[in-house]
């Protein structure tokens, strides 16, 4: 997924995975409202040469065995949306991204959210938005999608 690419107009999940991988049961996951970006993961630790990956799937570094990787979340600050994000601080979730546009294929990453949101968020278009910056632990990527069998409310054009 590109650095910034909007996810106006995909759906995007959630549901916690204690074991860091990526979760097939569609009953699992609940929606999650006016996410902006999913951001691309990006190496963060010390200076290590991003030249040095030599595979960004699984994230191995040349002489390192781990990579802390971050994965920036971006939201409205919205009631609503605070409601989704502050019962999973601290908690290790898989995100799905729905693309309507790709049939078969959606994105998925196993992220960590911070122990405290950062609420000093950066305003869009007269919106208040929060970059929400997730460790990432298991850079799954497209994959193929899972049915979600309960999606609760439908996504209100966001």
């Amino acid at each position: 997924m590109e650095a910034g690419v909007s996810t106006l107009g995909c759906l995007v999940y959630q549901a916690e995975s204690a074991d860091q991988n990526k979760v097939t049961d569609g009953s699992a996951y609940t929606q999650l409202h006016r996410v902006n970006s999913i951001g691309e993961a990006s190496v963060t630790p010390e200076v290590i040469d991003a030249s040095a990956l030599e595979d960004k799937k699984t994230r191995n570094v040349k002489g390192r065995d781990t990579v802390s990787d971050t994965i920036a979340v971006t939201i409205n600050t919205t009631d609503e949306t605070l409601a989704e994000w502050i019962p999973l601080q601290g908690k290790t979730i898989c995100l799905f991204v729905d693309n309507p546009n790709i049939k078969n294929y959606g994105f998925f990453a196993v992220v960590t959210v911070p122990d405290n949101l950062p609420f000093s968020g950066l305003e869009q278009n007269s919106l208040q938005t929060l970059p929400i910056n997730c460790t990432l632990n298991n850079y799954i990527g497209w994959d193929e999608k899972i049915a979600i069998e309960d999606a609760g409310e439908e996504d209100d054009g966001v």
